[in-house]
């Protein structure tokens, strides 16, 4: 109910006023930081794949409704919102290292200690082994297929229906740490003695620079020419920007975690910790957008081509999606 003021009402001392500003204030901060209520942040599906003898550890989106996702086993399996299939079976000692998807191509692939392994999402029997360890694999929409091994990074060509084959390749001895970024077409990685060496893949120029720290590499990640990497020292993760003259920019730091997983959207940076806290921070201006509690720690991260979906791959085996978006 409305109470007016009449010419009887005593004036609002000093005090009052005061009063009334903090909660002004404060009912304004409330109001304008990002609760993880229903129409914020929430987990709108969720798989169980316990019964999987291996674990699952890492996930990739083909389009805004298909999920990839691979075992430590380097086995694939492909999610939608109303089915789920095995599209690659397990292939016994194979940690897996990545998965990437290809809507364009129809095809998956898996990074893996042993190999890299190609498939087809069709239901045809198009496969490919990559003999040799790979550490992270990507597909480019020029129908190009980029890998990172323990010492070089390549770009290799569709050969019609017998796969792919090299067709460049750069070295990079000592890597620490290597990714590619979600078009396949920017490579990074770190050394032991903390440069960081970067690619652009379509013309094969490769940069490098040294950043503070970096040997201590723990997570990478690059996209859309930016590069984040964490590090864990005397108990304290912490995570960091790079641009493009080599400065690092502090954007979290987590006491007593340790990051478990890094993903990025256009304007968004998902960081998970082992003891189950998913933070959100607007990449424009590095503020937190969100933070919650999962309850378990995140193996993997991936957000959706729009940014408007995050999939989670849980320590408990299952996989969650998330809205990122208010509705």
């Amino acid at each position: 109910m409305n109470t007016e003021l009449t010419s009887n009402s005593k004036p609002a001392s000093k005090l009052d006023r005061c009063r009334r500003v903090l909660i002004s204030v404060l009912l304004l901060s409330v109001s304008a930081w990002p609760s993880d209520r229903a129409d914020h942040f929430q987990p709108t599906l969720t798989r169980d794949f316990s019964s999987l003898a291996a674990e699952l550890v890492n996930v990739a989106w083909a389009d805004e409704e298909t999920l990839a996702v691979a075992a430590d086993d380097c086995s694939v399996v492909l999610l939608t919102a109303e089915t789920s299939r095995v599209l690659l079976p397990g292939h016994g000692e194979c940690s897996t290292n990545g998965v990437a998807i290809s809507e364009r191509e129809q095809l998956v692939g898996v990074a893996g200690t042993n190999s890299a392994f190609l498939s087809s999402i069709k239901q045809d029997s198009f496969r490919q082994q990559l003999k040799g360890t790979s550490l992270a694999l990507a597909f480019p929409d020029n129908g190009s297929l980029s890998l990172v091994k323990p010492a070089e990074v390549a770009v290799l060509r569709r050969t019609g229906h017998h796969g792919y084959a090299i067709r460049r390749s750069v070295r990079v001895p000592h890597l620490r740490a290597s990714t590619i970024d979600s078009t396949g077409t920017q490579a990074v990685a770190i050394d032991v003695n903390g440069a960081l060496h970067s690619w652009d893949l379509a013309d094969a120029i490769r940069e490098s620079c040294t950043v503070p720290g970096a040997g201590f590499t723990h997570r990478l990640v690059i996209d859309q020419g930016e590069v984040y990497f964490s590090i864990r020292e005397n108990g304290v993760s912490r995570v960091f920007l790079i641009d493009s003259h080599c400065k690092r920019s502090l954007l979290a730091e987590l006491a007593g975690e340790e990051v478990s997983s890094i993903a990025t959207s256009t304007e968004l940076l998902a960081i998970s910790s082992r003891l189950g806290t998913l933070r959100i921070i607007d990449r424009r201006t590095g503020n937190p957008a969100h933070e919650c509690k999962v309850g378990l720690s995140a193996a993997a991260l991936a957000f959706s081509p729009s940014g408007k979906k995050l999939a989670l791959v849980l320590s408990d085996n299952r996989v969650e999606i998330w809205t990122v978006e208010k509705k």
